[in-house]
């Protein structure tokens, strides 16, 4: 499994700054329940997933997949990850793009 360390940087690399306009203000995470603005970005998102850790074991287990899969894609470097894969985070963190 990656490292949560390794997930955040990662994610990091998402540029939310553009993709902002797109997101609706309020997400709501997948694990809990619990509604969040989405302006606290995917980094904040992820580190209420990695504090939670008992309730949210399977929402991390598959962000962490999506980024391991990512990083074993040769083709791309770590902060160019695909456009499915950033829509794919997004969703599993409980971000809805419009």
């Amino acid at each position: 499994m990656v490292a949560e360390v390794e997930v955040g940087r990662v994610l990091e690399t998402i540029p939310y700054e553009t993709l902002g306009p797109f997101i609706v203000p309020l997400g709501t995470c997948p694990a809990c329940k619990a509604i969040f603005p989405t302006c606290l970005g995917i980094v904040g998102a992820w580190e209420h997933i990695c504090k939670w850790e008992d309730a949210h074991g399977e929402v991390r287990d598959n962000v962490a997949e999506i980024v391991k899969a990512e990083l074993s894609n040769e083709r791309k470097s770590l902060s160019n990850i695909g456009d499915s894969a950033v829509r794919t985070l997004l969703g599993l963190l409980g971000f809805q793009v419009e």
